[in-house]
């Protein structure tokens, strides 16, 4: 019996380990091979974003961000666009910029706070008539179009 219990306790141990490090292993194949590769356009200002339609509009100001981009947390408070650019953001500022550009480009545009237990985070949505797009940070943006019912 205490052998057998003994044995019991090894296999666990064993097992627990074995799962631990495929884990591991796991989380880091995930990220090397689901790291997006990231085409960019050279925008200096995010007004040469205008007259698009909504996808091209959405890649352009994600390339706009890319350019100014520098990652600081920060306090969750509107900040001004030259605020932004010398001293950084985070996905608070990132994402309330392509809201307020969004607006400022015709668009209607919105930003929203995303929350789990431990974790939060901000996402940003554009609009128009022939769909929307998701805009975070600088991730590709994600766009759906509406069917023309």
């Amino acid at each position: 019996m205490k052998k057998t219990l003994i044995l019991i306790i090894i296999l666990g141990i064993l097992l627990v380990s074995l799962g631990f490090s495929i884990g591991m292993n796991y989380n880091t194949i995930k990220n090397e091979t689901s790291e997006e590769k990231i085409t960019l356009t050279e925008i200096n200002d995010y007004q040469q974003c205008a007259n698009k339609p909504l996808g091209e509009t959405a890649y352009c100001l994600r390339d706009y961000v890319y350019g100014i981009y520098n990652y600081q947390p920060r306090d969750d408070t509107p900040k001004p666009l030259t605020d932004i650019i010398e001293n950084g953001g985070d996905c608070y500022d990132y994402n309330k910029l392509y809201e307020q550009m969004g607006k400022e480009l015709g668009f209607s545009s919105y930003s929203f706070r995303i929350e789990s237990l431990h974790k939060a985070h901000r996402i940003a949505v554009i609009m128009d008539d022939t769909g929307y797009c998701r805009l975070d940070m600088l991730h590709d943006p994600d766009c759906f179009i509406f069917n023309s019912d």
